[in-house]
């Protein structure tokens, strides 16, 4: 233990301190798709949630979106694998951390189009013109990925 002007810390050559927001940095940090799987499952949800201090919701901001850049490399590491259903999942954790990322709503219309499950693909769309109707006032732009998914369903 050190002492300072009234804190005390740890002397980290002495001690091993081992935690998560650290090895979370460091997996994020790195773009092996294997790492940043790893820091997706390291991810726990908003840090200190019921805290309002500044520094506390600058840094849940940050590890949020840190969270987010990870889930989209590996998911689409995971689509353009082929591996639709594992997107899938990862697409859909990531509308759960943010469920106004349009870009996410998108994608998990490809993976449902690629498994053959048109129903799903139409749903996600209906869905996300209601989420953004119901949040924003807005509705889909006719030029973005996800409308045009849309009528490709439709036109098939």
């Amino acid at each position: 233990m050190l002492q300072g002007r009234q804190i005390y810390k740890i002397d980290r050559s002495c001690v091993r301190v081992d935690y998560d927001l650290d090895r979370f940095f460091e997996l994020t940090a790195n773009n092996t798709v294997e790492l940043l799987h790893e820091a997706t499952d390291l991810y726990q949800g908003p840090f200190l949630r019921s805290s309002e201090n500044t520094w506390s919701s600058s840094l849940r901001s940050h590890l949020e979106q840190r969270y987010l850049g990870a889930l989209q490399r590996v998911a689409a590491s995971a689509e353009d694998n082929g591996a639709f259903s594992e997107a899938l999942i990862l697409y859909r954790r990531m509308l759960a951390t943010d469920p106004l990322q349009e870009a996410a709503h998108s994608a998990v219309m490809r993976c449902q189009l690629a498994l053959n499950n048109r129903a799903a693909a139409i749903e996600q769309y209906h869905a996300l013109r209601k989420l953004l109707n119901n949040e924003l006032g807005l509705d889909i732009s006719p030029a973005s990925e996800a409308a045009s998914l849309y009528q490709k369903v439709l036109n098939n």
